[in-house]
């Protein structure tokens, strides 16, 4: 009564210790849960990107990559692609034993969930190293270096772009052997000093040559190739069974041939290029097929020369003219 007599609410104590009591309940019995990341030690500034899809015909990271069955790690492929002779910015573990290195992700690369990348890598098994198909990307905190480009031209080489290609008919027959690791300069200088007149590099680190392109080769559309040099990760060097070609716009043994001179000299026949008659001169080696001529007419003698077909075309008042498949002459 006298705290009814001092003002003293008693339902309102009687709410605020209901209340109150609630509240030391909850802290009394809700558990105090840490959540603890195990985070890896990675190398210098070295963090982790994520899971990737890669496959086998176009490598997310395809600049350099090595394999080891007993041994592969998250360092040592980190390790592999930013020391020595390597210096990119992004690492990739896959299949767990597998690594590859670039400074940029192919087109066509997803980012998809970390789950994926699930099997142990060969050297620890206490670490994921992607799985089939699926990439751990790992990356350097570092800015890629500016994206890789289709060199349009070196010395007297000129691009012509991006041709289809395949094992079984290459568009360019010869396989040449380049001088350190491929890119568009060593291989067209190795061309070049073959006698060849046309110049491919395909899937990173292949080199081909040839007088002409064979049959069947056609052009794709630049974005196909899309693998950087092994030998310069600025440059594209095509992409599986797709050529950057490149045609050398000179006589060959004049300067300009990728650093080179000379060459031309091993009995390949060449693109005439010089002292063609009524002020012709050439310029390059095109595609043709038999449903859709570049040039609308045609004739075929078994005599065609370069000489007698610019000739015919110049005697008939055309200002192009082609010669193709040995006896055709188009205009």
């Amino acid at each position: 009564m006298e705290l009814q007599d001092s003002g003293f609410n008693m339902a309102a104590f009687r709410t605020f210790a209901l209340f109150s009591v609630l509240i030391l309940r909850t802290c009394a019995f809700s558990p105090h849960v840490h959540h603890r990341v195990h985070r890896r030690a990675l190398p210098g500034n070295w963090t982790a990107y994520g899971c990737w899809t890669d496959n086998v015909g176009s490598r997310t990271l395809s600049s350099a990559s090595y394999a080891n069955a007993t041994s592969m790690t998250v360092e040592s492929c980190i390790n592999f692609c930013s020391t020595g002779a390597n210096s990119y910015v992004y690492a990739g573990v896959e299949y767990a034993d597998e690594c590859y290195c670039g400074n940029s992700f192919t087109s066509g690369a997803t980012n998809v969930s970390l789950s994926e990348c699930n099997m142990p890598c060969s050297g620890n098994s206490s670490e994921f190293c992607g799985a089939g198909n699926r990439l751990n990307v790992y990356w350097s905190g570092a800015q890629p270096p500016r994206g890789p480009v289709t060199v349009q031209n070196v010395g007297n080489w000129t691009s012509l772009g991006c041709y289809n290609d395949s094992t079984a008919n290459r568009a360019l027959s010869y396989a040449a052997t380049v001088t350190g690791s491929v890119t568009v300069e060593s291989c067209t200088t190795a061309c070049y000093n073959a006698g060849y007149s046309l110049a491919g590099v395909e899937y990173s680190d292949q080199c081909f040559c040839g007088p002409s392109l064979n049959y069947g080769s056609a052009p794709t559309p630049l974005t196909d190739c899309d693998m950087t040099c092994a030998g310069n990760s600025s440059e594209y060097c095509g992409g599986p069974d797709r050529l950057d070609v490149y045609n050398y716009t000179q006589p060959l043994g004049t300067t300009g041939g990728g650093g080179n001179t000379g060459g031309g000299g091993n009995g390949v026949p060449s693109p005439v290029r010089t002292g063609l008659p009524n002020n012709f001169t050439y310029a390059a080696c095109y595609v043709d097929n038999a449903n859709g001529r570049i040039l609308g007419n045609e004739y075929d003698n078994s005599s065609t020369t370069v000489e007698s077909c610019i000739a015919y075309c110049s005697s008939s008042n055309f200002t192009l003219a082609g010669v193709e498949y040995s006896t055709q002459c188009c205009e």
